[in-house]
């Protein structure tokens, strides 16, 4: 993951760019690759956006996909993201794919006193879709 602070102001709020991917197992198993514009209090409560490319199997269906997303952050990094697929960019067997869904971070199950390196944040998602079938 590369994280790179991009501005920061004198009341302590800064921007962040992230490029990463990520693994996902389930219905949607696959990639992605992502990248990543945060807006942080000094606190490190803010907002997400982000932009990225799937390419891995959807129920079967092997293909990919670009999506964008936007949520908020949590000090701790837990988040919620919502993200759309882009209209237009499935291809393989995802050609014409729709849909939105969610991604979840907690950290509910960590004690107080851990940190990000102490407990491992823990990801789930939803997501709901249409693929045209000729």
């Amino acid at each position: 993951m590369d994280f790179y602070e991009v501005a920061n102001t004198p009341t302590g709020h800064s921007i962040w760019r992230m490029a990463y991917g990520i693994e996902y197992s389930g219905g949607l198993a696959g990639k992605t690759q992502d990248t990543e514009f945060q807006i942080l209090d000094p606190g490190g409560y803010g907002s997400i956006d982000s932009a990225g490319a799937f390419v891995g199997r959807l129920d079967g269906f092997e293909g990919g996909f670009m999506f964008e997303s936007e949520g908020v952050q949590n000090a701790d990094g837990s988040f919620v993201m919502n993200f759309d697929i882009v209209p237009g960019t499935g291809h393989g067997g995802l050609t014409g794919l729709a849909g939105r869904g969610q991604v979840v971070a907690t950290r509910e199950h960590c004690r107080p006193e851990d940190t990000p390196d102490t407990c491992e944040t823990l990801v789930s998602y939803t997501l709901a879709y249409s693929l045209p079938r000729a």
